[in-house]
């Protein structure tokens, strides 16, 4: 593990010193470990799921005007409706 030294104001290092009375008596410095840790975890699943419905909304984007299309050349707007509806319950 890597150690780092970190140059902060002392207000701020006093209000995670308190954090880490009220915790059980943590050190100021485990505080802001996990602090830091449990940003890290939290913008990755972030970005993950940011990812998925990106690529979900693209998928159903080229499905959508792929489907659009046959039924508009198949003269159904129907069931573009109903392909809408079935698509929102999924």
């Amino acid at each position: 593990m890597k150690q780092i030294t970190l140059t902060m104001e002392e207000s701020l290092y006093n209000f995670y010193k308190k954090v880490g009375q009220q915790a059980g008596g943590l050190s100021p410095e485990k505080v802001m470990s996990d602090a830091l840790f449990k940003l890290a975890g939290a913008m990755f699943f972030l970005t993950s799921t940011e990812n998925s419905l990106r690529r979900r909304r693209r998928e159903f984007s080229v499905c959508l005007l792929g489907e659009r299309e046959n039924h508009i050349r198949n003269g159904s707007f129907v069931q573009v409706k109903e392909y809408l509806v079935n698509m929102a319950k999924s």
